[in-house]
């Protein structure tokens, strides 16, 4: 074999500093060349015919000789073989390694990060100093380094340190934490940013009505129709806040104690009540959804009526600022639930409040369901003992109530800000979206038609074996036979609407 044979590598020679490092570099050469045993006098030399022994050895020396600093070969001038090269080397630094190991320990205990630091390069500083301490024998687990980013994080990052507690143990892992800070980043950086504009959503004394007279704080002229309909999201507001007193609904009044508003300025302002808002969010197919604001504050002398995106992350809801900063979307489960477009410092949301009218009816129609549902249940012989939701006013309202207490039902609602007790559900929820968008997808089926592939994924889920089931399908264990499959069809099939022959014509 020639010398020739062997892989050539461009290495990074040893110059006396980061030996732990240079030694994992050159056991991977040596490795891939099939020279480890050599060095580490793992394979004796042969008394008998030891050319091809010795071979190996120049080899091994070779590279170890490439792989130092001139200053550096001081050290094994009189080696004879490779082994004894790697041990002198190993001696000379061993001492000089532990000293460094003490330094770089200290290093990552006291680390902290830098008031003009962005989060990105405080993590990458971070895990490079757990690698090295890796590369020295010295490995600090990811909990403990997660442990160590939170510990050393300023304090207008709190927010994201409390909310981290609650991510199932399986779930926290580095580049969850570094993704969660990124984006609390963000949202640090436009508040800041809206601060400096806060105070214009005020209507102050020096401001004039629709009429041209000076406007006051509960001027009922002060507001356009436009202005209430309107809906902005706001990354330096801690709370949801409308002045818009006939949108709420299930109302809480503050007496002595008036919850107190900070706004940008300096300034603070009273939010009178508290109390929940329908709104109606608007897609750009047309088609339309409703969801609930809960605990929304009552603030009359507010200017718009403000969505906080840090209540809105505290839902478990995935806030994104698209390239440039001028779009947000907020998703859960990878479904949008609501856009919008940068406006002066805020961003404007597509939604906007449902009128009682559409609300009552958004509420009559989940009653309907439900109460539609339960008539099932009980035709096939079975008894609702509890409904598990979270706390939406679609089920938390006076018919609701009244409907599960006639009929014996256990309500059990989740504990709000908490959607990881909802964990089952939104998984459920999130296989069928998923499920819902590769069929639309895969067929190209307009949006129009999402529920109907929704419906579909429902369908096929509930005549699919599960594990849990220990094996059978929902649609066993709740009719008692299996189902037959024999009439499915690829979604999104050419299908043909029969005409009875009377009804045809030419």
């Amino acid at each position: 074999m020639e010398m020739a044979e062997t892989k050539a590598f461009s290495i990074h020679k040893f110059n006396g500093q980061n030996y732990q490092l240079w030694k994992r570099q050159m056991e991977i050469y040596m490795a891939d060349n099939k020279l480890m045993p050599y060095i580490l006098g793992e394979v004796a030399r042969p008394t008998v015919n030891p050319e091809a022994w010795l071979e190996k050895d120049r080899a091994a020396q070779a590279f170890l000789m490439r792989g130092l600093e001139l200053e550096q070969l001081k050290y094994i001038t009189d080696c004879k073989t490779s082994a004894q090269m790697w041990a002198r080397l190993q001696t000379v630094h061993a001492e000089k390694s532990d000293q460094s190991m003490q330094v770089l320990l200290d290093r990552f205990i006291n680390c902290k990060m830098g008031e003009e630091e962005s989060i990105a390069d405080y993590i990458a500083r971070m895990t490079g100093l757990a690698q090295r301490l890796k590369d020295m024998d010295l490995e600090q687990k990811d909990p403990v380094v997660i442990a160590k980013i939170l510990g050393s994080l300023p304090a207008r990052y709190d927010n994201i340190r409390t909310a981290w507690y609650t991510v199932p143990r399986t779930d926290q892992t580095i580049e969850r934490l570094t993704d969660h800070l990124i984006n609390e980043e963000t949202l640090l950086n436009l508040r800041s940013r809206s601060e400096n504009h806060a105070s214009e959503a005020l209507a102050t004394n020096a401001k004039k009505n629709f009429n041209g007279k000076p406007a006051t704080a509960y001027d009922k002229n002060c507001h356009s129709k436009e202005a209430e309909d309107t809906w902005y999201a706001d990354s330096g507001a801690t709370e949801h806040m409308s002045f818009c007193r006939h949108w709420f609904k299930n109302f809480k009044q503050y007496s002595e104690n008036t919850y107190t508003v900070r706004v940008g300025d300096g300034t603070h302002i009273n939010a009178r009540e508290r109390g929940n808002i329908d709104v109606k969010m608007n897609y750009a197919d047309g088609t339309t959804a409703v969801y609930t604001m809960t605990n929304v504050l009552y603030v009359p002398k507010l200017r718009k009526n403000l969505l906080s995106i840090i209540k809105t992350t505290d839902r478990g809801i995935k806030v994104t600022f698209l390239k440039g900063g001028n779009r947000v979307l907020f998703e859960k489960n990878q479904q949008l639930i609501v856009d919008g477009v940068r406006s002066d410092n805020l961003y404007r949301l597509n939604m906007k409040p449902l009128h009682a009218a559409e609300a009552q009816l958004s509420k009559t129609n989940v009653l309907e369901n439900l109460k539609q549902f339960y008539a099932e249940v009980k035709a096939d012989g079975y008894q609702i003992k509890k409904l598990r939701t979270d706390n939406g006013l679609e089920f938390c309202n006076v018919e609701v109530y009244e409907f599960l207490r006639e009929k014996s039902i256990k309500h059990e609602t989740s504990t709000p800000r908490a959607p990881e007790q909802n964990g089952f559900i939104e998984r459920q929820n999130r296989t069928i979206v998923e499920s819902a968008k590769s069929m639309m997808h895969s067929r190209n089926i307009p949006r129009c038609l999402w529920a109907e592939a929704a419906n579909t994924a429902v369908y096929v889920k509930n005549r699919t074996a599960s594990e849990t089931l220990g094996g059978s399908t929902p649609f066993e264990k709740w009719f008692g036979e299996k189902p037959s499959v024999k009439h499915l069809k690829i979604f999104g099939s050419d299908c043909y609407v029969h005409v009875p022959k009377d009804q045809r014509t030419k």
